[in-house]
């Protein structure tokens, strides 16, 4: 086996020492087959870098072809909920200026957001150049290669004194729940809280508060 890097810290370690599951090859989640046809097969495997406790995608398939679906209501709601639930914290005032990085999928949050009295700033292709007081991500670091390099590019459109606003699945709900159907390619990175935090400190952030939900069976904003 040859060694790995680490998406997150860039440590290197040995697929035989730190691999927690191996489901062989397997199509791309987003394939869909007619009987008959012939299927490309990618490895999927999960992780976990002894070094920054990451739990990743082994194997790069390469680019996920992704496919927009309609938004479900609980991800809508849940949403609404945390915008509400930045704004009664303090995190999020009427009038600063917002930036997004959301899921490919769908699931944005920046209707609420606007509802809620913010001012966009840039796209979702970061197309801007003005930072925000806020970044708002909502499911899409977990679809970045490059763990580090997504941080950085976040952490470049805050403001001085900017909050970075971070949605995800986290890796001990998807244990306790056995939600293994969610290891697929495409979504490279599932984070625990204190992986997390890790990498947010090792970029000069430190998480203030975390906002806890049952979506996907386990779900924190920080």
């Amino acid at each position: 086996m040859n060694d790995l890097c680490c998406r997150a810290c860039y440590g290197p370690g040995t697929r035989d020492d730190d691999l927690v599951l191996d489901l062989g090859p397997q199509a791309r989640t987003s394939h869909l087959s007619r009987a008959g046809e012939p299927v490309e097969l990618f490895a999927l495997a999960m992780w976990l870098c002894p070094e920054c406790g990451l739990a990743q995608l082994a194997d790069d398939a390469g680019p996920e072809p992704q496919q927009q679906t309609v938004e479900p209501q609980a991800l809508t709601d849940h949403g609404r909920e945390a915008v509400a639930w930045l704004i009664d914290r303090g995190h999020l005032v009427p009038g600063e200026a917002v930036r997004e990085h959301r899921s490919p999928h769908g699931g944005s949050w920046l209707g609420h957001l606007l509802e809620a009295g913010a001012v966009p700033v840039g796209d979702d292709d970061r197309s801007g150049t003005e930072r925000a007081d806020v970044v708002v991500d909502s499911l899409g670091l977990m679809h970045a290669p490059d763990q580090a390099a997504a941080i950085e590019e976040r952490l470049a459109a805050l403001a001085d004194g900017g909050r970075l606003v971070l949605m995800v699945h986290t890796l001990g709900a998807i244990v306790a729940g056995r939600q293994w159907n969610d290891l697929r390619h495409g979504h490279y990175a599932y984070w625990s809280l204190a992986a997390l935090a890790g990498l947010l400190e090792r970029n000069g952030l430190v998480v203030v508060d975390a906002f806890e939900h049952v979506l996907y069976g386990g779900t924190v904003v920080l």
